[in-house]
């Protein structure tokens, strides 16, 4: 029978870890996730534009840059003791069998949905041989059903990046792993996961209306390259790095707990 484990508690172990070595995850999150958002940012200011391949191939890159910063993090406070420096080395190490895992789960839930949007789409007199980018009415319902069921299945693998961390396994294993390990409990999960959507949407929508009115103050006009999009590009990647350093420790706190791993756990070195 699979054993219960506390959200309350893994919190209170992040704020515990947090307030002890906060400065250590900040470090990780500066150069691995908050740098590299921060360069795309200010290449490509306007996520509204269409963006070209090599912007796209910039934002791909900064994406697997903050993989290894999250799998980092987690080595660091799911324990045992280690430095910074070696730390990043993991991350580095394990990065890519998550990818692997990543690229993996992606496939499957495209053969999941795929299949379903062809059957839902003539029921709900969705037209997505001319969906544009702003759907809306049977083409928007669509686009919400196959979002909620790709969330509901996601919840299953809510442990992948600390299990790709934490365990020297390939993808598959991964896969099978963090499967295994959310057996029993679905839905406190799914509990946590719906804070980390309301946290995540809540924390970047603020940063992206306080980092908007602060770039509009110097440049009415946000152009690559300038100063308007640096100052909102520094409040996004700040947003993005505080939310990824918050999640990456919690979920490392409940993969220690329903894995028993919370006896590995000690106090980070400061030395790189």
């Amino acid at each position: 029978m699979a054993s219960t484990f506390s959200i309350s508690r893994a919190w209170d172990e992040t704020r515990d870890i947090f307030r002890r070595d906060g400065g250590l995850y900040v470090a990780v999150a500066l150069a691995m996730i908050v740098l590299p958002e921060v360069a795309v940012g200010v290449i490509a200011p306007d996520p509204g534009n269409t963006p070209s391949g090599g912007v796209q191939l910039l934002r791909l890159l900064a994406g697997l840059i903050a993989l290894i910063g999250q799998l980092s993090i987690i080595r660091l406070a799911i324990g045992p003791s280690t430095t910074v420096g070696d730390a990043i080395r993991h991350g580095a190490r394990r990065f890519p069998s998550a990818l692997g895992a990543i690229i993996l789960l992606v496939i499957a839930m495209m053969l999941v949905t795929i299949p379903l949007v062809l059957v839902l789409a003539p029921l709900l007199g969705a037209d997505i041989a001319h969906m544009t980018a702003q759907p809306k009415g049977p083409e928007a319902t669509l686009i919400l059903i196959v979002l909620l069921i790709i969330i509901a299945i996601s919840v299953r693998f809510t442990l992948l990046s600390p299990v790709s961390s934490a365990e020297e396994i390939g993808p598959i294993a991964i896969l099978k792993r963090s499967w295994n390990l959310t057996t029993g409990r679905y839905w406190r999960l799914a509990g946590f996961v719906g804070l980390l959507l309301i946290a995540a949407i809540f924390l970047l929508f603020t940063a992206g209306i306080i980092g908007g009115l602060l770039a509009k103050m110097v440049s009415p006009n946000i152009e690559p390259f300038s100063i308007g999009a640096l100052i909102l590009s520094l409040v996004a990647g700040a947003a993005q790095g505080i939310f990824s350093v918050m999640a990456a420790l919690m979920l490392a706190r409940v993969y220690a707990q329903v894995a028993g791993r919370d006896a590995e756990a000690s106090v980070p070195s400061s030395g790189t």
